[in-house]
């Protein structure tokens, strides 16, 4: 005897047809969402990416206007200049990844990284049967960020004294020199 108080449920898979129509609505959706998704990860990364010139400059609208026109200039470029003073330096590149004081004397440090590979050899040898076959020899190799000082600012009574920045071709032209 059936218990009139259970209905009788019918359960369906619901990927089966859910899974198809929703492909095909993905497939016409897909040209407009392409450029969509590049605008909202365009966005997202600016957003999310370290302080611009002209936003340092409006956190600091009257050191930015204090300024003498050469310095201001520089700085528009994001360049450094002998005589600057930390406030411009900081508009021009940023906050420094380190600041190390020694009196009057300071220096900025900023650090970037860049990619380093590493490569090593691994012998493969036969066993049983294959052993009269030669052992091969591959070459596996991995990558890795390598944290480096990308440029280095010495600051005296509050002044550009000296500076160096590295540019990516002398990176890599150092990579090479000490690594082969």
């Amino acid at each position: 005897m059936k218990n009139s108080l259970t209905p009788t449920m019918r359960v369906e898979n619901p990927f089966a047809t859910g899974y198809k129509i929703g492909t095909r609505q993905l497939i016409r959706f897909l040209p407009a969402l392409v450029p969509t998704t590049v605008l909202f990860l365009a966005l997202l990364i600016t957003g999310c990416a370290t302080s611009t010139v002209s936003s340092r400059k409006q956190e600091r609208a009257e050191a930015y206007a204090a300024l003498s026109r050469e310095h201001k200039l520089a700085v528009d470029m994001g360049r450094v200049a002998f005589g600057m003073n930390t406030n411009a330096v900081y508009f021009a590149w940023g906050k420094p990844s380190i600041v190390e004081v020694n009196g009057a004397a300071q220096t900025w440090l900023y650090y970037g990284s860049e990619q380093r590979h590493h490569k090593s050899p691994t012998i493969r040898t036969a066993t049983g049967a294959l052993a009269a076959q030669t052992a091969s020899i591959d070459e596996t190799g991995i990558s890795y960020p390598h944290h480096v000082i990308q440029a280095r600012i010495t600051f005296e009574d509050g002044v550009v004294k000296e500076w160096m920045r590295r540019d990516r071709k002398s990176l890599e032209e150092d990579y090479l020199e000490h690594h082969h």
